[in-house]
């Protein structure tokens, strides 16, 4: 703990320690996360002092990991204390007063203290309403949350009016509510998927893979998308709204995973491309620190917010899913190549696609690039057969990139689009790392390359590190289905601009689409 403290301390490493607590959570090692919470909670105290808003985000977190625990007395005093904080710093009808009222009624809600979870979140609701007006979107969304506090302690009629109301000043169609799940459905996305991470042999879906290396297997994941979905969102339980169920009603969620072998795996891919209109498949390969269950959630979301016909299939190689093991992730990147050679291979001669798209992200694009790389060398006629590569953020030196991938394995038939940013700060990190720039990080310059149409996505933010913009924005993701399903090159696309340099052109996004052109 001392050696903690120095680096949180002495080192400005404060902001690392909710990782470190979460990784110790996701490996059962509840005991030693409790601990790391506490000392979260003493560090920022010492750094912020005891009664000052920087302290409320460490008790938020430790809140939350006591009550995973059923340690519900110490997480409702943690809140309250915060709470306390932010009425003497803000003031009681601040929006930060009314965040800290929302979690203590998620709280009280998941103890079925109904009476106390009405009574914060109406605190909440009143506070947002104030402050943004009755048909702002936080204070809309407080108010469905109401309904659910209603509903979860048996009051439907007050539920479903609460809920009307709040659709009523959204202006959308009035809809039973989303927690009666005898009256709603969720969405089911298969995907297909290869993975040589090694079967842990555990039952629940999200623990069927870990990080260690195996055999190269096939199968089929199901993953529920909630009603309430948003185009660009992974709806995941939230450490804010301290919930941790995995409800489809609620929740994109990895319902099943179910191995098959590989002639069925190929046989099952054919006949969902061939029941497409295009006949066609997407292969994503995820990036560093991706679990296979968020990897495969993700695949399903991109999925359904394209309304993608043909047939989604995951490359799921070893990461470890962990901030720390970056190093690893590398040395397994590096090892899966051969593998997803191997499978892009068979996939050509036996998915029966006529349009294959390639999708790999942030170091994954190491793993589709190294593999394309030798299947160009067996074979050059190979590239023709995808239509388009795609590399968002690309965690690859950008001076190899230029010299050796560009020209040699991107170039010729097929197009090659590449997705980068310079407010990516996983990729900044990288880049610290390796000791020169990235392929997929525009903070020194613009990727310029024959036969790549770079796409400058700065204007785009969306996750805490910048890094999931392919995934995570609507304005991208509308991108990307205008290349994917209607063929657009970047010229004729409505959200990107031109920019002309000496070096030559790239694209950015518009804030918003350019409106089609008039016969």
């Amino acid at each position: 703990m001392e050696a903690i403290r120095a680096k949180a301390v002495g080192r400005g490493m404060l902001e690392a320690l909710p990782l470190e607590i979460q990784e110790l959570q996701a490996k059962g090692k509840d005991a030693e996360a409790a601990r790391l919470a506490d000392h979260y909670v003493a560090l920022s105290k010492e750094r912020y002092g005891a009664d000052q808003p920087g302290v409320v985000p460490a008790l938020v977190e430790a809140a939350f990991v006591f009550q995973q625990q059923g340690k519900l007395g110490k997480a409702e005093a943690l809140l309250k204390k915060a709470l306390a904080i932010r009425v003497a710093a803000f003031g009681p009808r601040s929006v930060e007063v009314a965040d800290s009222a929302e979690q203590l009624a998620y709280l009280y809600k998941n103890a079925k203290r109904y009476k106390d979870a009405v009574r914060a979140m109406k605190r909440a609701l009143s506070i947002r309403q104030a402050e943004y007006g009755a048909r702002n979107e936080k204070s809309i969304a407080t108010m469905e949350a109401l309904a659910g506090v209603y509903m979860a302690a048996g009051r439907t009629k007050e539920a479903e009016k609460t809920f009307a109301a709040a659709r009523k000043l959204e202006g959308k169609k009035v809809r039973r509510y989303a927690y009666m799940r005898q009256e709603t459905s969720y969405a089911v996305v298969k995907v297909f998927y290869a993975t040589d991470r090694k079967n842990t042999g555990k039952t629940d879906p999200a623990s069927v893979y870990g990080g260690d290396r195996g055999p190269l297997t096939f199968g089929v994941a199901a993953v529920g998308i909630p009603p309430g979905h948003q185009v660009g969102v992974v709806e995941t339980p939230s450490i804010w709204r301290l919930e941790w169920c995995n409800d489809p009603d609620q929740f994109v969620v990895l319902l099943s995973v179910d191995e098959v072998d590989k002639t069925k795996f190929f046989d099952d891919v054919a006949a969902r491309v061939k029941s497409s209109d295009r006949k066609s498949a997407f292969v994503f390969v995820h990036g560093y620190n991706v679990a296979f269950v968020d990897a495969a959630r993700r695949t399903a979301q991109i999925t359904y917010d394209l309304g993608f016909g043909g047939a989604p299939v995951l490359y799921s190689w070893p990461s470890q899913a962990s901030y720390a093991s970056y190093k690893v992730d590398e040395t397994n990147a590096e090892w899966a190549r051969l593998d997803f050679k191997n499978f892009l291979k068979d996939f050509v001669a036996q998915s029966g696609a006529e349009h294959i798209y390639l999708i790999a992200h942030s170091m994954g694009t190491r793993v589709l690039t190294g593999a394309l790389k030798e299947l160009v060398l067996e074979d050059p006629s190979i590239r023709e057969k995808f239509d388009e590569i795609i590399l968002a953020a690309p965690d690859i030196d950008a001076d190899t990139f230029k010299r050796d991938i560009a020209p040699k394995i991107l170039a010729g038939e097929g197009g090659t689009t590449l997705y980068a940013s310079s407010g990516d700060y996983a990729l900044l990190a990288s880049k610290t790392f390796a000791g020169y720039p990235r392929a997929g990080d525009t903070a020194d310059g613009v990727i310029i390359a024959p036969g790549v149409d770079t796409i400058d996505a700065s204007a785009i933010r969306t996750d805490f590190v910048g890094h999931g913009y392919y995934g995570d924005s609507d304005t991208v993701l509308g991108d990307l289905r205008d290349l994917i399903l209607e063929g657009k090159r970047p010229d004729k696309r409505s959200r990107l601009a031109p920019v002309k340099t000496d070096g030559g052109r790239y694209w950015t996004f518009t804030e918003k689409p350019k409106p089609a052109a008039t016969p």
